[in-house]
C-alpha cells in the first residue's frame, strides 16, 4: 500500500499499487509525485519505485491531477534542505529571545536580596502583615519562581537548537508550546510569544514534520 503527496499538498492514501498504475495511466500523477510506502517515514518520487517504472514509461504527459509541485532538488535531501530553511527563522529568533530571557532571570535572580531590602524600607510597605506578603513573595517563593522560569527558558532555548537541526520533534514541540505560555518565563512570554507562535506554525506542517529525525 502506498500514500502520495498532491499538488495541494495533501496527503492521499493509502491506495494499492493497481490503483497507482490506473491513475499513471490517467496522467493523475507523474513521476515526481511524492510517493511512501505506508508505515514508512521515507518519502521519495515515483520515479524511484522500480515497480512503477514500465507504466511510468508509457504515461501521458499532460499536467497531472495529483502531481506535487516541482522541487530544484528532488528526493528526501531536498524536502530536508527546505524544511531547514523553513525552520531556520523561528529557530533562530526563539533561541536568541531565550537567551536574553536567561540573562534577565539571572540579573533577577542576583539582585534579589536587593530587591527585598528595598521593599522593606519603603514606608508605605511598612504594615506588617503587607511585610509578610512581601517576604512571601520575594523571599522562597520567589526564588523557586525564578528557577522553575529560569528552567523553562533553557527547555525553549534547547528545544528551538533541536529544531533548527531537525531533531527531536517532540522537544521542539514542547519548546514552541512553553515560549507562548504567559508568566512562566522571567520576560513573562511578552518577547517569545510571536516567534513561538511562528514557530508552531511551521512545525506543524506536514513537508516539516517528516523531516525531523
Amino acid at each position: 500500500m502506498y500514500k502520495i503527496i498532491g499538488a495541494d499538498q495533501k496527503q492521499y492514501g493509502p491506495v494499492t499499487a493497481e490503483q497507482l498504475h490506473q491513475w499513471i495511466a490517467e496522467g493523475r500523477v507523474n513521476a515526481q509525485t511524492q510517493v511512501c510506502l505506508e508505515g514508512d517515514v521515507n518519502w521519495k518520487p515515483l520515479s524511484a519505485m522500480p515497480e512503477f517504472a514500465d507504466a511510468l514509461g508509457v504515461a501521458p504527459a499532460a499536467p497531472p491531477a495529483f502531481s506535487a509541485a516541482p522541487s530544484p532538488v528532488s528526493g528526501e535531501a531536498g524536502g530536508g534542505g527546505l524544511a531547514a530553511q523553513s525552520v531556520k527563522g523561528p529557530a533562530i529568533a526563539l533561541i536568541v529571545t531565550s537567551v536574553l530571557n536567561l540573562l534577565f532571570g539571572l540579573w533577577g535572580l542576583a539582585r534579589h536580596q536587593a530587591t527585598m531590602e528595598l521593599y522593606s524600607n519603603m514606608p508605605q510597605l511598612n504594615d506588617p502583615q503587607m511585610q509578610r506578603i512581601l517576604h512571601l513573595a520575594t523571599g522562597p517563593v520567589g526564588i523557586i519562581n525564578a528557577v522553575f522560569q529560569l528552567l523553562v527558558t533553557t527547555l525553549i532555548l534547547v528545544g528551538a537548537i533541536r529544531m533548527m537541526a531537525l531533531k527531536n520533534y517532540a522537544l521542539a514541540f514542547t519548546g514552541c508550546v512553553l515560549s507562548v505560555i504567559p508568566c512562566i518565563t522571567p520576560c513573562c512570554g511578552i518577547i517569545t510569544l510571536p516567534f513561538g507562535i511562528w514557530a508552531l506554525v511551521v512545525l506543524n506542517r506536514h513537508d516539516v514534520k517528516t523531516q525531523f529525525g
